[in-house]
């Protein structure tokens, strides 16, 4: 009587197992489930753009994945209600085999009939299959993982190799930019100086210019007194020449005739150390010339034509400085020529206070 409880708990112990196990099998399941799906989560978290035939292969193992583990649940809710079965039947058997205790077999009992071993057996194969399976799909998502990364590595350096040369190319514009703003500020530079240079010609021209107006207002002062001079000399020379008497001598009526034909003017007739001094006064475009001409004495020389004509300029230079520039050099000192020249002489004078100078 004893081993008969022993045996009723042994089943009874084995059925309460079968569920467990059962129950134990389908937490594994799913934490298996929970596991691949975190892992495709973490597999499409990548940062990084890959084909879109990469993420619907991953997609496509993910729904493979899922699939049998939502189908071996049912399978395995049907062990487990076989075997619950099995364990209400052995129940059943023993209490059949308590209650009758003579009804026949050894001792009048009948042989218990158990099947743990093989149910054993098939969990077993099936832990295999889905390790196997999982392993499968573990390397699946290595590699893609290692070929996911190959790529980024090989984006990132695509794109650093891009950004350098932009930037290259940047810094090489800069470059020429500003070289050609160091050309255009040295140039202004020089341009800058130019531009001192001649505004410091422009400042001294504008004095030379001022110069020569102060210049030329005392030149114009000079020839208003100049001209005030002559005037003053013709109406004294007008007055000497003013006899009076109605009738002038006909010498005197001559020398005005030459003096208005020529515009020379013979002031005064000296005799002086043996020569006939003339002081003559020539009019002319260019200015008044005050000159003295000495005759050597006729009786000193030996002929006519050896007489000597002595000219004296009276030149002042604060006075005539505009007509010594004009007049030729020998014309601004005393010189002396043979009387037969005197023509030349005086035609030279006339050319010089006559011609028009630019």
């Amino acid at each position: 009587m004893r081993d008969r409880p022993a045996a009723a708990n042994r089943v009874t112990k084995r059925s309460r197992n079968g569920p467990r196990r059962a129950n134990a099998k389908t937490k594994s399941v799913a934490s298996t489930s929970a596991k691949r799906s975190r892992n495709d989560k973490n597999e499409a978290d990548i940062n990084m753009s890959p084909g879109d035939s990469i993420a619907s292969g991953i997609d496509d193992d993910t729904k493979n994945l899922a699939q049998p583990d939502s189908s071996k649940p049912s399978r395995r809710r049907y062990r487990v209600s076989r075997d619950r079965n099995n364990t209400n039947s052995s129940s059943a058997q023993i209490d059949e085999h308590t209650s009758a205790p003579n009804s026949g077999g050894t001792n009048g009992r009948k042989p218990l009939k158990f099947q743990d071993s093989s149910d054993d057996d098939d969990d077993d194969g099936d832990t295999q299959q889905r390790l196997a399976e999982a392993y499968q799909n573990y390397s699946i998502l290595e590699k893609r993982f290692h070929d996911l990364h190959e790529i980024a590595v090989k984006k990132a350096e695509e794109n650093f190799e891009l950004l350098k040369a932009k930037t290259s190319e940047n810094t090489r514009v800069a470059d020429e930019f500003i070289a050609e703003l160091k050309e255009e500020i040295a140039e202004l530079t020089k341009q800058s100086q130019q531009m001192e240079q001649l505004q410091a010609d422009v400042s001294a021209k504008k004095a030379n210019m001022e110069a020569m107006q102060t210049e030329l207002a005392e030149t114009d002062q000079r020839l208003a007194q100049a001209k005030a001079e002559n005037k003053a000399l013709y109406l004294k020379l007008a007055a000497n020449r003013t006899g009076p008497g109605e009738n002038k001598p006909a010498a005197q009526t001559k020398e005005e005739l030459y003096a208005d034909l020529t515009g020379l003017i013979v002031r005064d007739v000296r005799r002086v150390d043996k020569e006939d001094v003339f002081d003559c006064i020539q009019t002319g475009r260019n200015g008044t010339l005050h000159f003295k001409l000495a005759l050597e004495d006729l009786e000193a020389a030996d002929s006519y034509e050896d007489v000597q004509f002595a000219y004296r300029p009276q030149l002042d230079e604060s006075r005539d400085g505009d007509l010594i520039d004009v007049l030729p050099d020998y014309l601004t000192e005393e010189i002396t020529f043979p009387r037969h020249q005197a023509s030349k002489f005086y035609a030279r004078v006339i050319k010089s206070l006559m011609e028009r100078v630019d």
